[in-house]
């Protein structure tokens, strides 16, 4: 149900294009010029029309379901019933939600309430990145294919940070993994 288009326009931009589609919202937060939205197919094929003639990057994402929109707000109930015997224990390792910003301490549980807003509100990614290069100089995206390390190395200084992907598309896995491991000090 519904669809979801990442979109070559940063926050004020997507958020003034998006006025003019009240069933259209803004999904992540992905970097500093990029962003990405979600809502009724129809009216994110227009937003992804209108900046398309802006000579940006605008392109659908496949997905099932507009995920951090209220296309998702029916099965919450669900979701939170399924995860209620969750008994969560603070994170050995520090983590940087993408489901707030970051301008508090965290003293997030990872309870169910957790995850419903995870699956339901905006995702800060960029703000969580930016957290993290605060104290933090070297990104790794663990995934199959890195497609977010672009947003890393926008949200980040590249004098200061680095990134690196684990994997590629259509690669062999262990020789990608192991010239992306020769790029990490």
């Amino acid at each position: 149900q519904g669809a979801m288009a990442l979109l070559e326009l940063d926050v004020d931009a997507t958020t003034a294009l998006i006025a003019g589609y009240p069933d259209v919202t803004l999904a992540v937060y992905a970097s500093p010029r990029q962003t990405v939205v979600a809502g009724p197919v129809e009216q994110v094929d227009t937003v992804v029309s209108e900046v398309t003639a802006r000579e940006r990057l605008a392109r659908r994402i496949e997905v099932d379901v507009a995920s951090h929109h209220p296309t998702v707000d029916p099965i919450l109930p669900e979701l939170r019933r399924a995860l209620a015997d969750l008994t969560p224990r603070p994170p050995a390792i520090p983590i940087f939600t993408t489901t707030r910003d970051q301008s508090h301490s965290d003293t997030t549980s990872y309870d169910a309430e957790h995850w419903a807003a995870n699956l339901r509100n905006p995702v800060r990614f960029s703000d969580a990145v930016a957290a993290a290069a605060a104290q933090h100089t070297t990104f790794i995206e663990v995934s199959p294919h890195p497609v977010l390390t672009y947003a890393i190395a926008d949200t980040v200084s590249a004098e200061q940070h680095r990134c690196v992907g684990t994997l590629q598309r259509d690669a062999d896995d262990t020789v990608t993994f192991h010239m992306s491991l020769c790029t990490v000090d």
